[in-house]
């Protein structure tokens, strides 16, 4: 028996989840010999709960969420004026959701997200 020891280092992972598979191929090159599993990795950004990007934003904010603590996640959008525009209830396996706002104007708004009773994450947001 004969082991290889390969490294791959992904200079350009982004934040949040990445997946990564590895695939060796015979020298023809034509079908893969071996296919591992579907791996997930996670780079984290300021907070191990989640990820609010990008910031600024023009239509579309993506929220990925890599602990819930077990709780539901209230996420709240409000105007830079305090009304709120936008509320949702996720689930505590939900792994994100994206919130459109296009149909605001650009300027600067508040995200509340909010795991069950206690814990409280706010973000200033730029629209553009």
């Amino acid at each position: 028996d004969q082991y290889r020891h390969y490294e791959y280092m992904d200079t350009e992972a982004k934040k949040g989840r990445n997946y990564y598979q590895v695939k060796i191929y015979e020298e023809n090159l034509s079908n893969p010999a071996f296919t591992s599993e579907m791996e997930e990795v996670v780079v984290y950004g300021d907070s191990r709960l989640l990820l609010v990007y990008p910031n600024p934003v023009i239509n579309d904010l993506k929220i990925e969420v890599f602990e819930s603590l077990g709780e539901p996640i209230y996420v709240e959008l409000f105007s830079i004026n305090g009304v709120l525009l936008q509320r949702h209830e996720l689930d505590p396996d939900t792994e994100g959701m994206q919130l459109n706002l296009e149909d605001y104007p650009k300027g600067t708004y508040f995200l509340k997200v909010q795991f069950g009773k206690t814990l409280v994450k706010r973000y200033k947001l730029v629209r553009y």
